[in-house]
């Protein structure tokens, strides 16, 4: 018995197992939200705060324009510009009746004029809203003419009319008389016109359906004019003619008279302007509108001349109408003019990189010298080699140079193709 006592002593002694492992009871979650301590309201413990100011807005344009990088076309013109205003040059007399105009006293149309156009741009940036084109154009020059002639026995009797400044009264320098004098009188006047154009383009807005763009840059035009009125008088029978107080006769003694007026413009000048385009599908139509100040120079030239088909007789620098030492001469002046333009197109985009269009231009140019409004009609005849009073010097000098301007349009259709790559 005694050993079962000792060993219950000895478990007895032993500690007890330990207890096998459970799950951890749950760890509580942070708050997420802690009250704040109550605090007493006051505005001296809480002062107003101030709004931060609002950023600047962003004005940067990001918008991308045209794809093509470069384009290149040309288009054929055929243009009217206005009229030559040519005063009376030369008149047919009647008995007893008023005389009739022949040459003069109205307008000339100088009819189409075919020229050429060629242009050139490209962008400059990579979203191409800025870019540069050059373009230049020119019309041939366009002529109008007109002739009068007596017949062998120098019927109709044809004048040549001016003021006379010594008497102020109407004169007559005689081209054909009947019985006496044969002959007749030529005029020529012409015109040309050419230009070019450097422009700066901003595209504002692009997408498939429209394009608008501003247009800035420097504009040349030059307009190159002339008039030009000739006589030529026989003899026939018991008539003279007479040319530096000598007097000839007979058929072989032709007199020659002639008058000559030419002006140039040359417009330079910076031009401002819009230019819109509307596409659906493959067709397309847009406007141009242009406007400009700038200096036009003006050149004008006079000179004239009487001879006699005589040899020896020296050929005298005076005609009728144009006169030595009175307005004969070059003369150059500046002034400042405007410029207006205006261009509608219609046109189909046949491929990606060809359209074809047809449009129609009106340029206008103000202030303009014109050959036909430099003739002064007032003739102080003393001046005049044809005069039987010539060399006499007294009295005015006159004709003079009347520096008369005029404005000026030419306006006609364009045909045209375009390459855009």
């Amino acid at each position: 018995m005694l050993p079962g006592l000792v060993l219950s002593a000895v478990l007895a002694a032993q500690p007890a197992p330990a207890a096998p492992p459970g799950p951890l009871p749950p760890t509580p979650a942070p708050a997420l939200y802690q009250p704040a301590p109550t605090m007493p309201v006051s505005p001296a413990a809480y002062p107003p705060q101030q709004m931060a100011p609002a950023a600047p807005p962003i004005l940067r344009d990001t918008h991308l324009g045209p794809p093509d990088s470069f384009w290149v076309g040309g288009d054929y013109l055929l243009y009217w510009l206005k009229p030559a205003q040519v005063p009376l040059l030369v008149a047919g007399n009647r008995p007893g009746l008023p005389s009739v105009p022949v040459i003069g006293g109205r307008e000339h149309e100088f009819g189409p004029a075919d020229g050429g156009r060629l242009y050139i741009g490209t962008w400059l940036n990579d979203r191409h809203t800025l870019g540069v084109q050059a373009s230049g154009f020119l019309l041939e020059q366009k002529s109008a003419f007109a002739a009068v002639n007596s017949g062998p026995g120098g019927s109709p009797q044809l004048v040549r009319p001016f003021l006379d400044a010594l008497l102020a009264r109407p004169a007559e320098l005689l081209v054909s008389d009947p019985g006496l004098l044969a002959g007749g009188a030529f005029l020529a006047t012409g015109s040309r016109l050419s230009g070019a154009d450097l422009t700066v383009i901003r595209n504002i807005a692009y997408c498939p359906n429209y394009s608008f763009d501003f247009l800035a840059g420097g504009k040349y035009l030059d307009l190159d004019e002339y008039l030009a009125i000739t006589q030529v008088t026989r003899p026939i029978d018991g008539g003279v003619v007479v040319l530096d107080n000598v007097p000839y006769s007979g058929t072989g003694s032709v007199l020659t008279v002639a008058d000559r007026f030419r002006t140039r413009n040359q417009f330079w000048g910076g031009v401002l302007g819009l230019r819109g385009e509307y596409r659906f599908g493959p067709a397309f139509v847009n406007l141009t509108v242009k406007g400009g100040v700038g200096n036009t120079r003006q050149e004008v030239d006079i000179d004239g001349f009487s001879a006699v088909s005589v040899a020896g007789v020296p050929r005298l620098p005076t005609g009728l109408l144009a006169v030595q030492g009175a307005n004969n001469g070059r003369q150059v002046s500046n002034r400042l003019s405007v410029v207006s333009e205006v261009g509608a197109q219609v046109g189909v985009q046949v491929s990606r990189h060809l359209r074809v269009m047809i449009g129609y231009d009106l340029l206008y140019l103000e202030s303009v010298a014109r050959p036909g409004d430099q003739i002064d009609p007032i003739v102080n005849p003393r001046l005049l080699p044809t005069s039987t009073s010539f060399r006499q010097v007294s009295g005015l000098t006159s004709p003079i140079r009347t520096r008369a301007r005029d404005d000026w349009y030419a306006h006609g259709i364009r045909l045209g193709a375009q390459l855009q790559y």
